[in-house]
């Protein structure tokens, strides 16, 4: 269930990742079902600042996003991460951006990524309105508005 990612940009500490995004399941060779399309609020316009903008620190970034009772919650993108059970690991997290790099970097590697132009979610915020996300087609970096729909894979460490 879980694959061996890259060192993490904080510290290099070894990451791994879950074998597939969020809403497909690994069968031993391939990951079936279907990707979950997740926003990184609650899916509506009532912006809230978290003030989680760290681009290395995915894993406080994400438990504080997941832990905040606010009007952009729930947090839907970290706290399917944080509430994540494979193989008894549960300390998945949303990656921070420059660690969703690590994975885009070594996507090769660790495969069953879209890789057809769509994008990932970070637990990085960019404004109360938008996050960063990664688009896997190609390494771009940008933000975009929390309420959208993007695919997760989580990580640990």
């Amino acid at each position: 269930g879980t694959i061996y990612a890259g060192l993490t940009p904080d510290g290099s500490v070894k990451m791994f990742a879950t074998r597939c995004d969020l809403g497909q399941t690994w069968d031993g060779s391939n990951c079936t079902g279907s990707r979950s399309s997740l926003q990184w609020n609650n899916g509506t316009s009532n912006w809230t600042t978290t003030g989680y903008t760290s681009s290395t620190t995915g894993k406080s970034n994400s438990a504080g996003i997941a832990a905040l009772v606010d009007a952009g919650s729930p947090h839907a993108a970290a706290q399917n991460c944080e509430n994540l059970n494979i193989n008894g690991k549960t300390d998945w997290y949303l990656p921070a951006l420059n660690e969703l790099n690590v994975l885009y970097t070594n996507n090769a590697v660790i495969r069953n990524f879209n890789t057809s132009g769509s994008a990932y979610w970070s637990a990085t915020e960019s404004s109360s309105s938008d996050a960063w996300y990664e688009v896997f087609s190609s390494g771009y970096q940008g933000y975009d508005s929390k309420s959208n729909g993007y695919f997760v894979r989580c990580v640990r460490r």
